[in-house]
C-alpha cells in the first residue's frame, strides 16, 4: 500500500508522538479543516486511533507506514535504472527482498566497455579482499575465484554458497578446494552472484535467456544493501547441504535440505 503524500506525513508525525488536529496543522502548514479530512480517513481506515484530543498511530498504521515507505523506495530504484532491472532475471531473488530493492540504496553500475568484459569483477575482488568477513551466493564460475578465495578464506571470516552448476567446476581445483578454510555449501540452480561483505555489496544478475551478464554487475557501499546481501545469502544458506571438498564427489542431491 502506497500511502498519497499528506497521509503519509501525517502517519510519520504521529510515528513520533500523539498530536493534536492544530498540531498537526502547524507542522504541516495546512488549514485544520484539510487536516480534518486526512484525519477523518485515517481513523475509518484504522491507521490512527483518538484519544480525547489528540490522535496516535496504530499497529496497523505503523506498519502501512513503514511497508509504504519500503515500497517507495523499491519504486523509485526501478524508475531510476529500468532498463537495467528490466533486462535482468529477478526470480532467483526471493519475493520479500525484491520488495526492498530500495535498501541498496545509492549504488553503481560497473558497465564494461565496448571491447571489455567483467570490468565489474575487478571491483568485486578488491572490495572483498579488504573485507573482515564474507557472505557470497555463487551462481556463476570464473577460474579466478578458487585460489583467491582459497587464500582469503585463511585470513578471514568467509562462508560461500555455490549453485548446482558451479559444483562440478571444482573438481578441477581440488587443491584450493581443500585448503579452503571456510563454511562451503552447495544450493540448487542459483541465478545470481551476491557478496555480502564488511566493506559493501556486490550483485551480478542473469539475463532473461539465463546468460550471466558479463558487462555489468552492481555495487553499494552502504549499510542497508550489506544487511540486505546477508539476508539473501540466508535464504539460499538456509536451503543448503555442505558441499563435498573431496574433488571425486560432485553430483548434488536433487533436493536441498536445510541445514540445523
Amino acid at each position: 500500500m502506497i500511502l498519497p503524500k499528506r497521509k503519509r506525513e501525517i502517519l510519520m508525525l504521529l510515528a513520533k508522538n500523539s498530536l493534536t488536529n492544530s498540531e498537526i496543522s502547524c507542522n504541516l502548514r495546512l488549514s485544520p479543516a484539510a487536516v480534518s479530512d486526512h484525519l477523518k480517513n485515517l481513523l475509518e481506515e484504522r491507521l490512527i486511533e483518538k484519544n480525547g484530543r489528540r490522535f496516535a498511530i496504530t499497529l496497523k498504521g505503523l506498519i502501512t507506514l513503514h511497508s509504504g515507505e519500503t515500497l517507495k523506495k523499491t519504486y523509485s530504484l526501478i524508475e531510476r535504472d529500468f532498463e537495467f532491472w528490466n533486462q535482468h532475471d529477478l526470480a532467483a531473488i526471493p519475493p520479500h527482498l525484491l520488495l526492498r530493492l530500495g535498501e541498496l540504496g545509492d549504488y553503481t553500475i560497473i558497465e564494461s566497455g565496448e571491447n571489455e568484459v567483467l570490468k565489474h569483477k575487478e571491483v568485486f575482488m578488491n572490495m572483498v579482499s579488504k573485507s573482515k568477513w564474507i557472505r557470497a551466493v555463487f551462481g556463476f564460475f570464473l577460474p579466478e575465484y578458487p585460489a583467491f578465495l582459497s587464500k582469503l578464506s585463511q585470513e578471514v571470516d568467509i562462508s560461500i554458497v555455490i549453485g548446482r552448476s558451479v559444483l562440478p567446476r571444482l573438481k578441477e581445483y581440488s587443491e584450493e578446494v581443500n585448503s579452503f578454510s571456510g563454511k562451503l555449501m552447495s544450493c540448487g540452480e542459483i541465478k545470481l552472484v551476491c557478496i555480502a561483505c564488511s566493506e559493501g555489496l556486490c550483485l551480478g544478475l542473469f539475463n532473461k535467456k539465463g546468460e550471466y551478464d558479463l558487462k555489468r554487475g552492481l555495487v553499494s557501499y552502504e549499510d542497508s544493501a550489506i544487511k540486505w546481501g546477508c539476508e539473501l545469502y540466508g535464504h539460499f544458506e538456509t536451503q543448503s547441504l555442505f558441499a563435498p571438498t573431496k574433488p571425486q564427489i560432485t553430483q548434488l542431491p536433487k533436493t536441498a535440505k536445510s541445514i540445523n
